[in-house]
């Protein structure tokens, strides 16, 4: 995952100045395979919403990788699983008191592709953010940031359509208007 592209220090969260959260983009692996209980990932990624806050969830007995970590929206609906070479990181990190928070940046499906993906906003933090303060941040962070990083083929630039950017624009109009529509 191309961690450096798109990460940022963000400033200290508006409602609670003890809290300093730290960000960067990713995206959720795993996307075209089924559920174990049946569902399809791909009939829910169109139910997501930009900006929408998920669950990580740690799957130690998971029998491909120990330091698995599914992805899934508030509903329990698993869309993927983090990247493995993020997930040991995570694990590792959360264990020493980290927090992780994982927010759609983006979703889309490339020109050629039967499958959408996800892109993710991961929110870091030390001190127990309220998913109200760690929302807040992300909607900041989506409204201005538009570089997304993800691991994804190199393709020559004629040949795809980069939905990752495409998603973060749809964020950043979603997001403005939604600020809007506040005042």
């Amino acid at each position: 995952m191309a961690r450096g592209a798109g990460r940022g220090k963000g400033r200290t969260a508006q409602s609670e100045p003890r809290v300093s959260l730290d960000h960067f983009f990713g995206q959720v692996a795993g996307e075209s395979h089924r559920n174990d209980d049946g569902s399809d990932r791909q009939a829910i990624f169109p139910r997501c919403r930009v900006g929408e806050l998920l669950v990580l969830e740690h799957e130690p007995d998971n029998p491909h990788d120990i330091n698995a970590i599914r992805v899934l929206r508030q509903t329990g609906e698993q869309i993927g699983y983090l990247e493995r070479e993020f997930a040991g990181e995570v694990v590792s990190r959360t264990a020493k008191g980290r927090h992780y928070h994982a927010i759609v940046a983006g979703i889309g499906q490339p020109l050629r592709s039967r499958f959408y993906g996800v892109a993710l906003l991961i929110v870091v933090e030390d001190h127990g953010a309220s998913d109200a303060e760690v929302v807040a941040y992300a909607h900041e962070i989506l409204s201005r940031d538009r570089r997304v990083g993800a691991s994804a083929p190199e393709v020559p630039r004629t040949a795809r359509v980069d939905w990752l950017v495409i998603g973060t624009i749809v964020a950043v109009v979603l997001v403005l208007i939604a600020i809007l529509a506040t005042r």
